[in-house]
């Protein structure tokens, strides 16, 4: 069975998701060990990854493949918004 652009897409996505909430479980775990600002930071960065991952899966689920390219143009500028804070946290982390 040969799966369409977007069923591979969307399945990409949840497999993203699924990493991201265990990488979540992990740097939780270790922010309540440790209390720094750095776990703190890749707990946002893996949330804010995770949504935009969730995000494109259900874009990529209800839109026909034409339109995907289309629809992502349009909230481009908001999952470029979420990534832009993810790293910037993640960087504020790593220079401290």
């Amino acid at each position: 069975m040969v799966l369409e652009g977007a069923s591979l897409a969307v399945i990409i996505e949840a497999l993203n998701v699924a990493i991201l909430l265990c990488l979540m479980v992990i740097y939780l775990r270790s922010h309540r060990k440790v209390k720094s600002s750095f776990t703190a930071s890749l707990l946002i960065f893996s949330a804010l990854l995770m949504l935009q991952s969730a995000f494109a899966a259900v874009l990529f689920a209800t839109t026909e493949l034409c339109e995907v390219g289309v629809r992502t143009q349009e909230v481009r500028p908001i999952l470029s918004l979420v990534e832009l804070i993810g790293l910037a946290a993640l960087l504020r982390a790593s220079t401290r």
